[in-house]
């Protein structure tokens, strides 16, 4: 049985087990307790691994416990069970909760089976990723996972989202959610282990993936009673303080892989959870300029581990400092991830927006922060366009034009006109759902084009997403905002229809025009048996009514019979002027009746998509 089915509580129907690690504790004791008060307190008994151990009738399932543990140093400390998979707080203090012996009835058997007989890298993937307590609230409360589901779902459906990514889900004393400090507990504010199960279960039969941001990086040491900093006086776990102001796992120690590999499993087979989102894995893998090689191993066997017992999940990591071959298969020398966070194209591509007009068509401005970053994505890892919380948060400091200031992508895109504005942020949209990869990433909010932080608002009362920016009684620049999302919707739904995005990931890209002075890319988006797709970007603020982009190095030209513009984000319903429009898009073809330009209007900071229609062999 795996480790988290024998450390902890487990109730067997009459009897509950407790075994707890604590190797040079002098003693440990189960310290029963009803609403703070403590009602028993019973020693364990310690086996020669190290672990202690208990079985007692006396915790009944929903009986709040903590360990008494009497360190090697003598000390008397109270702590929560670091195998506890369920909590909750009395009079401020944090508990853990015996579960109970009922499984949950999971309905999602059909999603499971499926998921098991696919392959996650061919297939579409728009990713919503959000702050599990500040979401939504109502009358000033946090939404609990049972009433977070119906919401999220309708929105994700109308959003044509694929995957939620939660973050703040993993047990934490509040705020962001990454100071972890139980890593089987579902965050007990917003409700039970079976509350997530319930959400977790109607999301996959809505046909939406869950993702887990996962932190195995460091953990949390605020309070002795929840840490499991130096849980029987001596370091289990730890190795030295990280800059996060938690303390780093030290993977030369075999609990800390035990227990890391538990809860990655624990996620995955208990909760039904699709993937993990590994965090921080730079250092992780990498500090002070050395490799860390236990802790490279420890993630090649997770990852091996997590496609073997569960096919179908998606591992996915992230990086900010370019430690090479994750996305690799461990057979080949890799990590094993099945993909990664492209952090770089966020940072440049934000940076890009901060670009005056005027300035975009320099060389080391388009050609390195847009063409290079097409062409590359070939020959690199298996990425995702990620725009996360980190890139939406006030507090990053790593953006130049940005330092200290909030730097949504309202305020840091370099226009003062509210439709120019506008159209460049969703220009900023089209480039990241629409260029090659595997995959985007939007954080909460953006898609609204969010005009405050989500971290300066995230302890209001009315959470961290601006959603009164789309009331129209409210808000002057209503129909902008509305548009933008409305966009990022209809993006999502251009992007899921049409496999020549996803099914080959970034291999099926070709770049077909690099206009530098007029900052234009046209670019060819096909796979074998799907009708391919044409796509030019306009990052100026020129306008064309006649442009003439080349089609000789478009796959299967000679076979092109026509093309129909199926999205364009100048349209009146996204907040566009919708002029110039093409009515029909005319094929210049040569002396042997041979497609070589196509001619069309290009509105100032649009993107258009052309659809494809070809002669039948």
């Amino acid at each position: 049985s795996p480790l988290y089915a024998r450390r902890g509580a487990h109730f067997d129907g009459k009897n509950t087990t407790f075994q707890v690690f604590a190797p040079y504790a002098k003693q440990v004791s189960v310290v029963l307790t009803a609403y703070g008060k403590e009602e028993h307190c019973i020693p364990m008994v310690k086996n020669i691994e190290g672990v202690w151990e208990l079985k007692t009738e006396y915790a009944q399932p929903g009986r709040t416990y903590r360990y008494l543990v009497e360190d090697c140093r003598g000390n008397q400390i109270l702590r929560t069970d670091p195998f506890g998979t369920s909590a909750l707080e009395c009079k401020g203090i944090l508990e853990s909760v015996v579960g109970p012996l009922e499984k949950y009835p999971w309905g999602d058997s059909v999603w499971m089976e499926n998921r098991a007989d696919s392959n996650p890298l061919e297939k579409p993937r728009v990713i919503y990723e959000l702050h599990l307590e500040s979401w939504k609230m109502h009358d000033g409360r946090r939404l609990g996972f049972r009433a977070l589901a119906p919401a999220l779902i309708s929105y994700c459906k109308e959003m044509n989202y694929t995957h939620v990514e939660l973050y703040d889900l993993l047990e934490n004393p509040g705020g962001w959610g990454y100071k972890v400090r139980n890593y089987f507990t579902p965050n007990h504010r917003m409700g039970t282990p079976e509350d997530f199960k319930f959400f977790v279960d109607q999301l996959h039969q809505n046909g939406i993936h869950v993702i887990v941001d996962w932190i195995p990086t460091h953990y949390s040491y605020d309070s002795l009673s929840t840490t499991l900093h130096y849980f029987d006086g001596t370091d289990i776990f730890g190795w030295e303080k990280s800059d996060w102001v938690t303390y780093y796992f030290n993977f030369a120690r075999p609990e800390t892989r035990r227990m890391l590999k538990a809860s990655a499993r624990f996620w995955l087979e208990e909760m039904h959870v699709d993937g993990l989102r590994v965090d921080a894995v730079g250092p992780l893998v990498r500090r002070q300029g050395r490799d860390i090689p236990e802790a490279i191993a420890f993630l090649k066997d997770l990852n091996a581990m997590a496609h073997k017992k569960f096919p179908g999940i998606e591992m996915v990591a992230e990086d900010t400092d370019g430690f090479p071959n994750l996305t690799k298969p461990i057979s080949e020398g890799g990590v094993g991830f099945d993909l990664q966070w492209n952090i770089l194209w966020s940072k440049e591509a934000r940076y890009f927006m901060q670009t005056p007009f005027h300035e975009r068509r320099k060389d080391q401005n388009h050609r390195m922060k847009i063409t290079d970053f097409l062409n590359r994505a070939k020959q690199g890892e298996k990425m995702i366009f990620s725009h996360s919380h980190d890139d939406s948060a006030n507090r990053d400091t790593r953006w130049p034009r940005s330092a200290h200031a909030d730097i949504t992508l309202y305020k840091i895109e370099c226009a003062e006109d509210k439709r120019m504005k506008f159209a460049d942020l969703r220009n900023f949209f089209t480039w990241q759902f629409l260029s090659p990869h595997r995959g985007v990433l939007i954080h909460m909010g953006d898609e609204l084009g969010q005009r405050r932080s989500w971290n300066t608002r995230v302890f209001e009362p009315d959470g961290a997403i601006e959603w009164q920016l789309l009331d129209a009684e409210g808000e002057l620049d209503y129909p902008f905002h509305v548009g933008l999302k409305q966009c990022v919707s209809a993006l999502g739904k251009l992007y899921r229809d049409h496999p020549s995005f996803w099914k080959k990931g970034e291999q099926s890209f070709k770049l077909i025009c690099d206009h530098q002075i007029n900052s234009i890319i046209a670019y060819q988006r096909h796979v074998e048996g799907e009708k391919g797709v044409i796509v030019v970007h306009n990052f100026s603020n020129g306008s064309w009514g006649s442009y003439d982009i080349p089609l000789f190095d478009v796959d299967d030209v000679e076979k092109l019979a026509s093309l129909k513009e199926i999205f364009n984000s100048n349209a009146v319903v996204f907040g566009g002027t919708g002029t110039p429009e093409n009515s029909s898009i005319e094929i210049i073809r040569d002396n042997e009746n041979r497609p070589i330009t196509m001619r069309i209007a290009i509105p100032p900071l649009t993107t258009m998509v052309f659809e494809e229609n070809t002669i039948l062999s």
